[in-house]
């Protein structure tokens, strides 16, 4: 392992179609569903993807995407966890549980029923003035509309020109004729 400031490193994190059959975690779909606060070991292959620039004078932020990814039960699963402990340990970190944060589940037991309680996926309970009520999931047509509103009332603001600091003049805009490589800066005249 290396030492000094590290580099993050980002996760592509779906499958194409052609790659979906390596994609194992699809065979525990339903638990992950049914326990959202487990915790679930896997086995991996990840290859380079690509990398972006964070910003200027900033080192590349590569990506990885994942080739091959296996759930892990019983031994296996436990094999994981010290294979995963000792390697955390060589980089002087604790065991991996001691560092998730506290995930109280009775917390997510909205019916008390001793398991945290999955979200209805067809709509949303919202309590009124005339109490419950059942709000459908928005339409295609009110997700676009929202976000057309959204661009709209957002366009008026990035078309403000910034304020001139305390004590100093703003510059003139050029006239939109001005040719900005002549020897007299631009100005049309």
């Amino acid at each position: 392992m290396t030492d000094g400031p590290q580099t993050p490193v980002t996760i592509s994190g779906t499958f194409s179609r052609d790659s979906r059959p390596s994609n194992g975690l699809e065979e525990i779909s339903a638990e992950l569903i049914k326990d959202q606060l487990g915790l679930h070991y896997v086995v991996g292959v990840v290859q380079f993807a690509g990398a972006s620039v964070p910003g200027p004078n900033e080192p590349l932020v590569p990506r990885v995407k994942f080739l091959g990814i296996e759930p892990l039960k019983g031994a296996a699963a436990d094999e994981a966890k010290r294979i995963l402990d000792e390697a955390r340990k060589g980089r002087g970190l604790g065991r991996m549980e001691e560092s998730i944060p506290a995930r109280d589940e009775a917390l997510f037991d909205f019916d008390g029923d001793g398991h945290p309680t999955i979200p209805d996926q067809t709509g949303e309970t919202r309590l009124g003035p005339d109490g419950e009520r059942e709000v459908p999931p928005p339409s295609g047509e009110e997700i676009l509309a929202e976000r057309a509103e959204a661009a709209a009332a957002a366009a008026p603001a990035a078309e403000e020109e910034p304020a001139a600091e305390p004590g100093r003049k703003r510059a003139k805009p050029r006239p939109a004729t001005a040719d900005p490589f002549s020897p007299d800066g631009g100005d049309a005249a």
